[in-house]
């Protein structure tokens, strides 16, 4: 994990214990205060685990409750160290903050590389007002932290005094590639106002009929070059129309007619590539990318240099047609990675944000290499500091030796030492 998540957890000690209890903690688990506490290093999950699990033993709360209370105090830290308005911005109300999440997480992995951030899937609303939420993990067994999160958003984000949580179910999965993943169903109530619970028992949520031109005057042809990456699937997967872009940044000579599974792996969320889970989770981002194919023409290759294609978008379902259309924009964290794909800012629409944000991102990255180096130093600064005090004790020990105490601490402060027996 990140040594972001090892300050979250010196901050929470230190409010609940103090310094002393954090020294304690410190000295059973082995870590260095200074060593494994830069920001922006990777330490090993176990590492992490071990300081969490000496901290429920230290304080004498079970781990559970720890993990409960890391939850809480994880969303104030954020909330308190610039990222309130990035969170105060995220959704107009509970189950859009939750549903949105993952969009949060895929931005902070711009900053984080190789962040392993877990996933949160929302069920719509039920009668009563409460609603099933699905998170998944690679990290078993940290489940507990959703819970304290959950109050933390209800109470800080949303003024909501008494969300509530329970767990339905805990499962243990595998997903693409035989990932183990811990998928856990947490039900969910408390969760609006009393404003927000009216207008849904009397249906005024519902935005009016708007309405919808007799003629369209977009052809079939300009729809496919204007959004250039958007896949049209019926409710077989079966692939019926294609942007101009993917189909010329992949040597498959088609896609029309062949079955969204055959070409695409889903890498978010994790779930099964089913109508069912797309209907059910429509409101979700996604992001696939193409599988790649084992023969490629010697005159396709000629044609283009083919690199890996990620796209990030969302689902909307078309009622006319009974079809799903993946809109979506390929998924660029740098110039590096536009480079490997053998993409260029022309094959974007000039519309397409991704122009402006793959170049604001650059420079983030190079801010980011910056403070990670920052880091390093002042963890550099900090080690010599102490070995200096330590140099000076011994030099100070020394002198005291050689001269009365009383005598060498005025000539140290550059006082005048008057004659005296000793």
């Amino acid at each position: 994990m990140y040594g972001q998540i090892h300050v979250i957890v010196r901050s929470l000690v230190k409010k609940l214990g103090g310094q002393e209890t954090w020294d304690v903690i410190l000295k059973k688990s082995g870590a260095d205060d200074i060593e494994h506490f830069m920001v922006f290093h990777i330490y090993p999950d176990e590492l992490t685990l071990k300081v969490v699990g000496i901290v429920s033993e230290t304080i004498g709360v079970e781990l559970v409750k720890v993990l409960e209370v890391f939850g809480e105090h994880f969303l104030e830290y954020c909330y308190d160290n610039g990222y309130d308005k990035m969170l105060a911005t995220l959704g107009e109300d509970f189950r859009s903050f939750m549903d949105n999440l993952d969009s949060l997480h895929a931005l902070l992995a711009l900053t984080y590389q190789n962040i392993e951030a877990p996933s949160f899937r929302c069920e719509p609303l039920m009668a009563d007002g409460s609603m099933k939420l699905h998170y998944y993990s690679p990290r078993p067994g940290l489940y507990p932290i959703v819970t304290g999160l959950l109050r933390a958003v209800g109470t800080k984000l949303f003024k909501l005094p008494d969300v509530q949580s329970e767990i339905l179910e805990v499962l243990d999965e595998k997903m693409v590639g035989d990932q183990p993943i811990q998928h856990v169903i947490f039900k969910v109530w408390n969760i609006l106002t009393e404003a927000q619970f009216e207008m849904i028992k009397a249906n005024e949520g519902v935005l009016p009929s708007l309405v919808v031109p007799t003629e369209v005057s977009v052809t079939p042809k300009s729809f496919v070059d204007l959004f250039s990456f958007h896949v049209v699937f019926d409710m077989d997967l079966v692939i019926k129309q294609v942007g101009v872009n993917i189909q010329r940044m992949s040597p498959r000579k088609t896609y029309v007619g062949l079955n969204m599974t055959e070409v695409f792996n889903l890498t978010h969320p994790i779930m099964p590539m089913t109508i069912g889970f797309f209907m059910e989770f429509i409101n979700a981002a996604y992001v696939m990318d193409v599988k790649e194919i084992v023969k490629v023409s010697k005159e396709d290759m000629l044609m283009r240099r083919y690199g890996r294609l990620v796209l990030k978008g969302a689902l909307y379902y078309m009622e006319d047609t009974k079809s799903i259309i993946f809109m979506a924009t390929p998924r660029l964290d740098s110039l590096e990675d536009m480079l490997k794909g053998h993409m260029f800012l022309s094959d974007f629409p000039l519309f397409d944000v991704n122009r402006e944000l793959v170049l604001l991102n650059q420079q983030r990255i190079a801010e980011i290499e910056v403070s990670k180096k920052l880091d390093e130093a002042m963890a550099e600064q900090k080690r010599l500091s102490i070995a200096l005090d330590a140099e000076k004790e011994k030099t100070d020990r020394l002198l005291y030796q050689m001269l009365p105490e009383k005598v060498a601490v005025a000539l140290k402060n550059g006082e005048k030492v008057g004659a005296e027996n000793f």
